[in-house]
């Protein structure tokens, strides 16, 4: 899906943004989607607030997409099970060069 350098609407760039979700979630292995999955729940469960960078300090290693770990956050938030802050922090991690990262916490709902 290509803008061509036109400017989007919101409700385009999340229609981007969810397709290419769906896009990496379908191509990492089963596997690897469950593994994030428990270790982002298992995170949340141990600290009050949390960001990525303890979820992959968690798994130890990483799938060949790494961006899949954005697919299991989005599910699980849209699941109820964790939810945004508000808040950012820097990564730690030196391949995301400080860039900041969403804060999440286990959800109240």
């Amino acid at each position: 899906m290509k803008n061509n350098g036109v400017q989007l609407d919101l409700f385009t760039g999340r229609k981007f943004r969810d397709a290419a979700i769906t896009r990496v979630a379908k191509g990492t292995p089963p596997e690897w989607m469950a593994a994030m999955a428990s270790a982002v729940m298992s995170v949340a469960k141990e600290a009050s607030e949390f960001t990525t960078d303890e979820v992959w300090k968690k798994l130890g290693s990483q799938p060949r997409e790494p961006r899949s770990l954005g697919a299991v956050m989005m599910s699980l938030s849209r699941g109820g099970n964790i939810q945004r802050t508000g808040t950012f922090k820097q990564s730690k991690r030196p391949e995301c060069h400080c860039r900041p990262l969403a804060v999440w916490e286990i959800s109240e709902r």
